[in-house]
């Protein structure tokens, strides 16, 4: 069984949005159009898979309009024989002028039988706008997995 939960937090100039998923086989697709202009756009995914749960996530974000700042950060925990494939996309049209966008995956692995595969990608049809991206899969030693456990 997969639980999601999702949480939006909306202030003046910033939405922050938030998803938490465990669990299960699924794909899973999120699509946001960013259209506000000097507005803040946060999201946060965060994942934990156990035993042979297999997770395909694509992420999807579309910049609209000029001075729009958004950041995007996936963290994803794997038990066991689970897997992940995470595809990014931050999409900056000819208006996103003045855009800032960062893609951050980060994804640990705490079993040998875990896997996982994270490519983000960045289009940018524009200039004048700061765009990066950043993917970390990593893995504990048997100590460090036997010192969390104690």
């Amino acid at each position: 069984m997969q639980n999601k939960l999702f949480i939006t937090h909306e202030t003046s100039k910033k939405i922050q949005y938030i998803q938490i998923i465990t669990g299960n086989s699924d794909t899973i697709k999120i699509n946001k159009i960013l259209t506000k202009p000097t507005y803040v756009y946060e999201t946060y995914l965060f994942i934990i898979l156990n035993n042979n749960d297999k997770i395909n996530i694509e992420t999807n974000f579309f910049i609209n309009n000029k001075n729009i700042k958004a950041d995007i950060f996936l963290k994803a925990v794997l038990f066991n024989k689970s897997s992940l494939v995470h595809t990014g996309l931050i999409k900056i049209s000819k208006k996103g002028t003045l855009a800032k966008a960062y893609l951050s995956s980060k994804i640990l692995l705490l079993s040998h039988e875990a896997k996982a595969i994270s490519q983000p990608n960045l289009e940018i049809e524009t200039n004048d706008v700061q765009a990066s991206h950043g993917s970390a899969i990593g893995t504990l030693n048997d100590e460090e997995i036997f010192y969390l456990n104690t």
